[in-house]
């Protein structure tokens, strides 16, 4: 689905004014994204739940995509500076192609489980469950409130490339920045997420959350830039870990796949809902006062809605007291 879309991407001339032909092409592209991400998470709980190993096959996970982004952001810059994008999408059409194949031929080996009426009866019991348990209802409202950072997209690429005059490669070259970022918090996630102890696990995401959103009030300069991008990805990838692999160890491996589903949509929803929200923000504030003081005042709402994540501690403490048991 992504490469066929991708590949008709490539081949259509496109302008401003068929900006629906473009959302239409590239939502079978989103759409096949994120069934793979979730089949994938599937995956990871299914062999890793009862070897103990959630967080450490995520760690993996991430480190390879962050790996990929680091490259994409430098090459997205260039792609967008030079007006490449046609390119930039029958190489992606290409990659997917190959992602496919993969698929393809590691896929045919788990072919024996066949649907039927014990099975869907078994997921749904599971999924029953799991909608019925106050530990995931309080961390999908943890992962909500966690996801709404109205500074992050929009807000932050018009700051840099118009308040601050970045070129479109140096956005790039800044993206990748906090990529990198991203790729030493997960392969640290992975060194240490075994020896630490759930409840420190869980303030931990918070903290970082806040730390990840806070730290941009330091952007003044494109060396700024650079420094603020690599903690903000660290401390981001770190968080968005700790409280996937908190959901990753509380699901049954059964309903894995739409568990996962529904918790990626509502962290969607959520970051969709505080980027619209931050661009109507920053557009009225940076009328009434200037382009400065309507970013810093976005942070700070990205920041208070970080704050609030505490507030859901108590409902998980209820429910998992666990957690905080010395040697949970």
């Amino acid at each position: 689905m992504a490469a066929v879309s991708l590949l008709l991407l490539a081949l259509v001339p496109l302008s401003p004014e068929h900006r629906w032909l473009l959302f239409a092409l590239l939502l079978p592209t989103s759409v096949g994204i994120a069934l793979g991400d979730v089949i994938v998470d599937a995956l990871m709980v299914e062999k890793g739940q009862p070897l103990g190993l959630t967080g450490r096959f995520q760690s993996i996970q991430w480190a390879a995509a962050n790996a990929a982004l680091l490259l994409t952001g430098v090459l997205g810059g260039y792609i967008a500076q030079t007006k490449l994008q046609s390119l930039a999408f029958a190489t992606c059409a290409a990659l997917w192609t190959v992602a496919f194949a993969v698929s393809w031929r590691f896929a045919r080996k788990d072919r024996e489980e066949h649907l039927n009426v014990a099975s869907f009866s078994e997921t749904g019991a599971a999924l029953l469950g799991v909608v019925r348990d106050p530990l995931f209802l309080g961390i999908c409202v943890l992962l909500t409130l966690w996801s709404f950072n109205p500074v992050w997209g929009s807000v932050l690429y018009l700051h840099m490339t118009e308040g601050l005059g970045f070129s479109e490669q140096s956005f790039g070259n800044v993206t990748s920045a906090f990529f990198a970022g991203s790729l030493f918090g997960s392969i640290g996630y992975g060194i240490y997420c075994r020896s630490v102890r759930l409840s420190a696990l869980l303030h931990l995401s918070i903290l970082a959350a806040i730390v990840s959103n806070a730290v941009y009030w330091q952007l003044s300069s494109l060396t700024s830039a650079y420094a603020v991008s690599v903690i903000a990805g660290a401390a981001y990838m770190t968080g968005t870990l700790i409280q996937l692999d908190l959901t990753a160890r509380i699901i049954p491996a059964r309903a894995a796949a739409t568990v996962f589903a529904t918790v990626m949509a509502l962290t969607n929803l959520a970051a969709s809902a505080s980027e619209a929200f931050g661009g109507w923000l920053f557009e009225t504030e940076r009328q009434v006062y200037d382009q400065n003081t309507a970013f810093s005042l976005a942070v700070l709402v990205s920041v208070v809605a970080a704050m609030s994540c505490w507030l859901v501690v108590p409902v998980l403490r209820r429910a998992a007291p666990q957690w905080w048991e010395r040697r949970a």
